[in-house]
């Protein structure tokens, strides 16, 4: 729905390495997950709605949340503060962060600090069902992601 109505959003599915202080940084929610949830937290000029939802699997722990930024210097001018600040989570971190981009509405994901291309609807709902499952978040779907989207950027396509 965000994507179609070109709401910009950043969802970080936190892993193994805890985000206590980005959890911090934001506001402690503790809620149940709902799509209807997030739509409210990012629909524009909200108090949360510039900042990071940070989810583990059961939950939304945090909205309004600040990230690091990526110190790299060599990403597209097409990415803005909220796809840097997904890089910048996901190098300090195991999380996979997901952002749609308010100009275009293309969700992306960003897994050790690289970019997926913009993601289809059933990609979307791969990767968050593999990630809401109740198999170990040390899956091999996770790892295979990442090494996909490493190797993609290692190809030379700035655009991934």
């Amino acid at each position: 729905n965000m994507s179609k109505q070109k709401v910009g959003a950043i969802l970080v599915f936190e892993r193994k390495t805890g985000l206590g202080d980005v959890m911090e940084s934001g506001t402690v929610l503790e809620a149940d997950i709902s799509s209807e949830l997030i739509e409210n937290i990012f629909y524009p000029n909200t108090p949360l709605h510039d900042g990071a939802v940070v989810m583990d699997q059961q939950s939304i722990v945090a909205a309004g949340c600040y990230l690091p930024l990526t110190e790299k210097t060599d990403i597209s001018r097409w990415y803005g503060t909220r796809h840097r600040a997904a890089l910048g989570v996901t190098e300090m971190s195991d999380a996979i962060a997901l952002v749609v981009s308010e100009e275009r509405g293309e969700i992306t994901a960003a897994v050790a600090g690289h970019f997926s291309k913009p993601l289809s609807e059933a990609q979307l709902k791969k990767i968050c069902n593999h990630y809401f499952s109740f198999e170990s978040k040390e899956s091999n779907f996770m790892d295979r992601l990442r090494e996909e989207i490493q190797q993609q950027w290692a190809g030379g396509d700035k655009n991934v």
